[in-house]
């Protein structure tokens, strides 16, 4: 999987395709990045952007072993 990321202190933006495994994949790393560094993603705050589009969908992942549904943002 190919990801782009850019940082701005606690902000973290990532592109990438709009599939479930690369949602999937994101999650995984914010989970590996949890457990070595201690550092929690606020899952809760978390927005996702699907470009091209003006409908929202709910977008379902898993972070530390809980399910989160979060509606997109256009």
């Amino acid at each position: 999987m190919n990801f782009k990321a850019s940082a701005f202190a606690d902000d973290v933006t990532i592109v990438c395709m709009k599939t479930t495994r690369a949602i999937y994949e994101i999650f995984l790393e914010y989970e590996r990045l949890t457990n070595r560094s201690g550092l929690e993603l606020n899952a809760d705050k978390t927005e996702i952007l699907v470009m091209n589009t003006n409908r929202t969908e709910k977008v379902k992942f898993q972070y530390l072993g809980k399910q989160f549904k979060i509606n997109t943002v256009n």
